[in-house]
């Protein structure tokens, strides 16, 4: 089944005009809330907008991105106290990126679809949900109803990119 989701998942950049329901958030939620984090520390705030007034508000930060603000949600997850851990790579990036993953892999099973957001402003997202200045926001996804179909992208082959020893 997690084969199929992965395999099927695209980032959706058109959404219908409808309202991702409260239970169905609440599950993407979840899926966010049971994630791994480094010794399990759970040190995640999820970020979430489902009102129309609001996606418009929010999405205003996600720079030119237009499609944004007719998604049914945006969700967002921002780390405390974000430090290095041993290996030197970001523990709020790595725990931020599992959460989202495993949302995104939710939301395809529940038939939502979503697009994660590499431009946005970071910052504005922050400012507009009023958080301490102790936590940086990681990332932030669209989600809702596909209102198109992409093709998959090009990959490139298992060859170009293992490196076995």
């Amino acid at each position: 089944m997690i084969e199929k989701l992965i395999k099927n998942r695209r980032s959706i950049r058109k959404y219908q005009d409808k309202k991702i329901p409260s239970d169905i958030l609440d599950q993407l939620i979840e899926s966010a809330r049971l994630a791994p984090t480094a010794s399990n520390q759970q040190d995640l705030k999820l970020l979430v907008v489902d009102e129309p007034e609001k996606v418009q508000a929010l999405a205003n930060s996600a720079d030119t991105q237009a499609f944004v603000q007719t998604a049914g949600a945006i969700i967002g997850i921002a780390c405390h106290n974000d430090r290095p851990m041993k290996c030197g790579i970001s523990k709020g990036i790595v725990d931020a990126s599992i959460a989202m993953s495993f949302m995104v892999l939710q939301a395809e099973e529940l038939g939502i679809g979503s697009c994660w957001l590499g431009s946005f402003d970071a910052d504005a997202v922050s400012k507009y949900f009023e958080l301490p200045d102790d936590h940086t926001v990681v990332c932030i996804t669209a989600f809702g109803y596909a209102d198109e179909a992409p093709n998959a992208k090009p990959r490139k082959s298992t060859e170009e990119l293992l490196i076995k020893k």
